[in-house]
């Protein structure tokens, strides 16, 4: 191998296992369940460090099948929901919603187009074919970047999380005008893209160290909320008081925003209070009312022609999967096996 190409594999190999390590670290220096916003980041790099790293395969390797080149490319259908699904978790702290899934659709369609097809399909796909999968690849790719920029610039969160939101959204926006030129390719050497990408991974590490940014987001959920016992005391009665006199709990699109609304106090304020008082988090504390909804109605006689899944939903769950799995964490048991002890 050329001393050239040497550097070339050290300069963008290196930016690919950066990102690695960044996704480790995200993943493991929270103690955030479920979906938290570091979690959603770290699945974000790790998928673009995937993608970034199927291109410096293949600038180097001599035979890539064209199954892999193209599955690599179908990585590019989930950059740009996870930033946006970022964007909504940091700024509002949205829990997961079943919904949001739909947004993967289109990866794991063309995902298992790619796995499927044979590679003598691939190899005859006509020109206009190929240029029509980069276009809804890199199309989708920019269009979700560009609506969460414009969803960060009209919110009312703070000047941090603007910053680094926008950071990131700018980041991924550099990433994506390199691979596009990647279609002037006897102009611009394919390994630009990797090495644009290991710059940008370590120039946005280096800003968010020097600044600050991760650090500074989780200090500052409850920084600016100072309550007094009183008004946390009466605050939390508020929330008791609303959720259960509306049953407000078994609307499955219940958000810590419309809550905050409800009793007329900051998503900040709310989620401190629910925090230090009942020691869960807004998701976990919602799911316990509803499980002790879904409890009252396993036991009921009248609805004992329901399936579980109908209770759940009754009760507020929006999937199957989460119902049985707050309800397993609060009683030890399913609600099938729930239901069973009742009888």
């Amino acid at each position: 191998m050329k001393g050239s190409d040497l550097l070339l594999v050290l300069m963008s190999g290196l930016g690919v296992l950066h990102g690695i390590f960044c996704v480790i670290y995200l993943l493991f220096s929270t103690k955030s369940r479920g979906f938290s916003s570091q979690k959603i980041l770290a699945i974000l790099v790790l998928f673009l460090s995937l993608r970034v790293g199927k291109s410096l395969w293949l600038y180097f390797a001599d035979f890539i099948p064209l199954k892999v080149i193209f599955v690599g490319l179908t990585f590019m259908l989930t950059i740009g929901p996870l930033y946006v699904m970022y964007m909504d978790k940091l700024i509002h702290g949205n829990e997961w919603r079943t919904k949001e899934s739909f947004h993967f659709i289109p990866f794991i369609m063309f995902f298992l187009f790619g796995i499927s097809m044979e590679e003598a399909f691939l190899k005859a796909l006509p020109t206009a074919g190929v240029l029509l999968f980069f276009i809804i690849f890199y199309g989708h790719y920019i269009g979700y970047i560009i609506f969460g920029l414009f969803r960060v610039k009209s919110s009312s969160s703070t000047a941090v999380k603007k910053e680094w939101l926008n950071l990131i959204g700018i980041a991924l926006v550099c990433i994506w005008f390199v691979y596009v030129l990647n279609l002037f390719e006897e102009k611009v050497p394919y390994v630009i893209g990797p090495i644009v990408y290991s710059a940008v991974v370590y120039s946005t590490t280096l800003i968010a160290i020097k600044k600050s940014y991760l650090t500074s987001i989780a200090h500052q959920k409850y920084k600016s909320t100072p309550l007094g016992d009183p008004e946390i005391s009466s605050l939390y009665q508020a929330i008791l008081a609303y959720l259960t006199t509306h049953d407000a709990y078994t609307n499955p699109d219940l958000t810590l925003d419309k809550l905050s609304e409800a009793v007329h106090a900051t998503p900040q304020k709310v989620s401190m209070v629910i925090n230090h008082q009942s020691g869960k988090n807004f998701n976990q504390f919602i799911n316990g009312f509803r499980v002790e909804q879904a409890k009252k109605l396993l036991k009921s006689s009248n609805h004992s022609h329901f399936t579980v899944a109908a209770i759940g939903m009754e009760a507020g769950f929006n999937s199957i999967n989460t119902f049985n799995q707050a309800f397993k964490k609060e009683t030890g048991i399913t609600p099938s096996e729930f239901r069973k002890q009742q009888d």
